[in-house]
């Protein structure tokens, strides 16, 4: 079949949706362009269904990316070293996880500390006898450890950041 021959068939098919779109509503011709849009050579109708759907919710058939903006919900999943020691002079604390930020930061029980964005998996943290004094933390005990991502944008539909759960680093 030619092309001229397919596209004249596509417009008898539109039509024939369009017709169905005015005389059963939205559902019956969804359904009627759910069947025609399996044969290849319609993958170019999908800027008429958009203009066809005009008023109904076919963002999703259109943009099946649009949470690229929004900012991931950290998660993480390891700690290292773990433990530390409550006398050590200076430890570099990895956070391994996943949806990590440039923003991002680690928050020892609550309060952030200085953090080093490696990738979208890792972030560092310098821990000190500085941070025991400030934040707390001795021999014996566990530290609260979570990571943070501020949002940038509001997404409907999409994560927008905020907190991970929470590990505990051991401290003996």
């Amino acid at each position: 079949m030619s092309a001229r021959a397919k596209f004249q068939e596509s417009e008898d098919e539109l039509m024939t949706l369009s017709e169905r779109k005015m005389a059963h509503g939205r559902t019956a011709a969804m359904r009627y362009l759910v069947r025609i849009a399996r044969k290849p050579h319609y993958i170019l109708f999908v800027l008429v269904l958009v203009s066809l759907c005009s008023g109904w919710t076919c963002t999703a058939v259109v943009n099946l990316d649009n949470c690229r903006a929004a900012t991931p919900y950290p998660q993480i999943g390891a700690l290292s070293p773990n433990p530390i020691s409550a006398d050590t002079v200076s430890t570099v604390l990895t956070v391994e996880g996943s949806g990590f930020v440039p923003q991002s930061e680690v928050l020892w029980d609550k309060n952030p500390m200085p953090t080093a964005f490696v990738d979208s998996s890792h972030l560092q943290t310098t821990v000190t006898q500085q941070t025991f004094d400030s934040f707390g933390g001795q021999a014996g005990t566990n530290v609260l450890i979570t990571v943070t991502s501020p949002g940038t944008t509001s997404v409907v539909g999409c994560s927008n950041g905020g907190n991970s759960s929470t590990l505990l680093l051991e401290i003996d």
